[in-house]
């Protein structure tokens, strides 16, 4: 191996390495220039069963569960705490984060409809 194509390769790593270093801050903080699909419109059926999100898993409820936004802040006294279900999404506020840190809602949701919203529940417990 010739010392540029050593550079080379140090070089694609090291940026492979930077890029894998963002999507998992992504993970645990917003970071706006990524993208925030909490008002796309989602399939119910080609949601995961889990989500993966600010360092804690939820698991998807029943899908005939659905609810809309007056249902859903009645019920929790707050508006719902809305994600984006795509890996790598940003943790949003209010949600149960890996760390302790206040109060926190234990279910999530997906926008299903345009006024529709499927939840999520956190694994485990706060």
């Amino acid at each position: 191996m010739t010392r540029r194509t050593a550079v080379g390769a140090g070089a694609l790593l090291v940026g492979l390495g930077l890029v894998a270093a963002l999507l998992l801050v992504r993970s645990y903080v917003y970071i706006p220039f990524l993208g925030d699909d909490t008002s796309v419109i989602h399939d119910p059926a080609s949601l995961p069963e889990t989500l993966h999100v600010c360092g804690r898993t939820w698991h998807k409820e029943d899908p005939s569960r659905q609810r809309t936004e007056e249902e859903l802040t009645s019920l929790y006294q707050s508006p719902p705490v809305v994600v984006d279900p795509r890996q790598f999404a940003e943790c949003p506020s209010g949600a149960c984060t890996a760390t302790v840190g206040g109060p926190c809602a234990t279910v999530i949701f997906a926008r299903v409809g345009e006024d529709a919203y499927l939840g999520y529940s956190l694994s485990g417990g706060p």
